[in-house]
């Protein structure tokens, strides 16, 4: 399992009302060891590198989607190829094609003069140099794409006889990082595709230019770049991204765009576009509306300082079967105002509290607000908007939980006879939950949490549970275990998926909601896994990265969002009861230490 990013300082948000916004860059210690997630920074990383890439290669190319020789093309562009026009290029097909050919380098070279690669650059070191989080993973302090761009392929392709012909490109680009052993690697970045389409006559260039911008305008107008939603309560961000690219009935985004696209006109005629185009949401950078951890004051080991004596005790009583102790539980730790599991988002948003006062129907760790927020410190996603009217303005609508980018693929429209492909335009989608707020959906979050780790750690079994006053947590052991030998280091990941499955009334809970959870080692802020699981001959339970461990807490945590797919390093909105700090793993010992779990 992954070990995610420490940050060491997270910079406070004013926000007033109207809200408004300062973002803020992370800081990050290098010199934290295993707890530092160079997996996840390298896909930050790798995220913010290839948005820079491909929005500016669009930005060059778009101009040249529909060419003449004669006139060149959108924006008063020129005809891109010299004096090389169509029947060239169609006479030399399979030089073009052979990319070490003379006609193909002479082509390469057109290509190359279309490409701003000083704005890339720029705006890498703008946004990623500057950024003192990615210094650790940077090669010597400079670009990840230190040797510029590659001309991967150059397809040529004519629409039937007599028809248009069409250049495909593809773009690519080496992508260079440090690993966690400060080695160097290289990967590379998804290559950039477009097609430069050669027109005889300058009129279709211009007519076919139009349409392409009736499109594009018509995604990007006011009103319909910003009227992309789609109803869910699940925090499950991938199957939420899956759900957008289905084109069926039920799918908001799809029956919306097949309205915007049914309602776009070229010359008061109904543009005739094709029906196999596809949805295709990125699930490398999807922002959702939590923020941070909340701060949880269930402590179950006494303690002098413990500062809500309370809470535990209304949680054993609850786990004991008292249900008006369980309503009190689930109640006071959905409350904006819990003082047993704070959510710290005054810590960003400076004016949150005035905000709930003014509206009262939103959750403070999930709301448009915090989504504001995220949005606008994820470069990534924020750079993609440049040319966009989407915005998302709060104060109208304080529900929305994540946002996602969506490309429409394999679009086209019939001119004349023939078929021609239009470029990948983006559009943005919101989720908002389908219950009332996000007050009732985080009610709903605590609820399924809390009856999820109450089954999972026994505490439905009464007989069970009738002499247990050491609070043992007791989990149903996997059929699948039952016959490895006592202190065999097992795969995390494989064992846990073990576990859910020998208890399908507890992973049950985390279906409605489509709920993330795994042992953690830290009941605070990190979301540091572990990598091995065992137990002993007394089949108590432990989790560890290796027989040397020791210091170890365990805590299992279950979260809201799916976090490996909102590409985010700081923990986000999670429950836990389980933290026992007087159960403290130190697998050198001889008997090994209490972990406080226990097989049945």
């Amino acid at each position: 399992m992954k070990k995610l990013l420490t940050i060491l300082a997270a910079t406070s948000m004013v926000v007033s009302a109207p809200l408004s916004v300062i973002a803020c860059k992370k800081k990050v210690n290098p010199n934290i060891g295993e707890e530092f997630d160079y997996q996840s920074l390298q896909k930050e990383l790798k995220t913010t590198v290839q948005e820079i890439f491909n929005s500016s290669l669009k930005s060059d190319f778009d101009d040249y989607f529909f060419v003449s020789f004669k006139s060149g093309g959108d924006n008063g562009v020129d005809y891109p190829f010299g004096d090389r026009d169509e029947e060239w290029i169609k006479n030399n097909k399979e030089n073009i094609e052979n990319m070490e050919s003379p006609e193909s380098q002479e082509m390469q070279n057109y290509i190359k003069d279309l490409i701003h690669w000083n704005i890339v650059e720029s705006e890498i070191t703008n946004n990623v140099l500057s950024n003192v989080n990615y210094k650790p993973i940077l090669v010597d302090g400079k670009t990840p794409l230190k040797e510029g761009y590659f001309i991967d392929s150059i397809k040529i392709e004519e629409k039937e006889e007599k028809g248009p012909l069409s250049v495909y490109i593809a773009i690519g680009a080496n992508f260079y990082f440090l690993n966690s052993n400060q080695e160097i690697e290289v990967e590379n970045l998804n290559l950039f595709k477009t097609s430069i389409t050669i027109l005889s006559s300058k009129l279709e260039a211009q007519d076919l230019n139009e349409i392409k911008n009736i499109y594009k305008d018509t995604l990007n107008s006011v009103e319909n770049a910003n009227s992309f939603e789609i109803k869910s309560d699940k925090g499950d961000l991938f199957s939420t991204a899956e759900a957008i690219n289905q084109k069926t009935e039920s799918n908001l985004v799809f029956q919306n765009l097949q309205s915007i696209l049914n309602n776009a006109q070229w010359n008061e005629e109904p543009i005739d576009f094709n029906n196999d185009w596809k949805i295709n949401t990125n699930t490398n950078n999807i922002i959702d509306a939590s923020i941070t951890y909340p701060k949880n004051y269930v402590y179950w080991d006494p303690s002098a300082d413990n500062p809500e004596p309370e809470a535990i005790k209304t949680l054993q009583s609850a786990l004991k079967g008292d249900k008006q102790a369980e309503k009190d539980f689930i109640e006071e730790l959905s409350s904006n105002d819990s003082r047993w599991m704070k959510s710290r988002i005054n810590d960003y948003i400076k004016n949150i509290k005035e905000l709930e006062s003014e509206f009262d129907d939103f959750s403070e760790s999930l709301n448009s607000f915090n989504l504001e927020y995220m949005l606008l410190i994820n470069y990534a996603f924020q750079g993609s908007l440049k040319n966009s009217n989407f915005k998302l303005e709060p104060r109208k609508q304080r529900n929305y939980i994540a946002l996602f980018r969506s490309t429409i693929d394999d679009i086209s429209f019939k001119y004349n006879g023939f078929n021609y492909e239009l470029p990948k335009e983006q559009i943005v989608i919101k989720q908002l939950p389908e219950c009332e707020n996000t007050k009732v959906l985080y009610k709903k979050f605590i609820t399924d949490s809390y009856n999820f780790q109450k089954e999972f750690f026994g505490f439905n079994d009464t007989k069970l549970q009738e002499d247990n006053t050491d609070w043992k947590f007791y989990l149903n052991k996997p059929e699948e275990m039952k016959d490895i030998e006592p202190m065999t280091l097992m795969d995390y990941e494989d064992s846990f998926d073990l576990l859910l499955k020998a208890n399908q009334k507890a992973a049950d809970w985390l279906e409605p909601l489509g709920l993330t959870t795994r042992v953690n080692r830290s009941a605070v802020y990190h979301n540091v896994g572990f990598e091995k699981m065992t137990f002993n001959q007394e089949d108590e339970i432990y989790f560890c990265d290796n027989m040397s461990d020791k210091g170890r807490w365990l805590t299992l945590k279950t979260w809201f969002f799916s976090f490996e797919a909102s590409n985010n390093s700081v923990s986000k909105t999670c429950f836990q009861i389980g933290w026992r700090d007087g159960h403290t793993m130190d697998m050198t010992g001889e008997s090994k230490s209490n972990s406080g779990w226990w097989f049945k």
